[in-house]
């Protein structure tokens, strides 16, 4: 998937801003609402405060109340 690419790729910095509108991974995963991804980003040190160039961090990107809840708890 795009998710373990981008890790794979980016680990050694895993809040690159890869995708345009300057997002990182975490931006991308919660927009997909992929929750496995959001998880795995988080405990790999995923930095949930980085804006993308709208101003928005990754909670403001979700639908889903899960992935917000996860977001508040780290």
């Amino acid at each position: 998937s795009k998710i373990k690419l981008i890790i794979i790729c980016y680990f050694d910095n895993i809040d690159y801003l890869i995708f345009k509108h300057y997002r990182t991974a975490l931006h991308w995963a919660c927009k997909r609402n992929h929750i496995i991804a959001v998880k795995y980003l988080l405990e790999h040190g995923a930095d949930k405060s980085i804006q993308n160039s709208s101003k928005e961090v990754a909670a403001q990107l979700t639908n889903t109340a899960e992935i917000r809840h996860i977001l508040d708890c780290t």
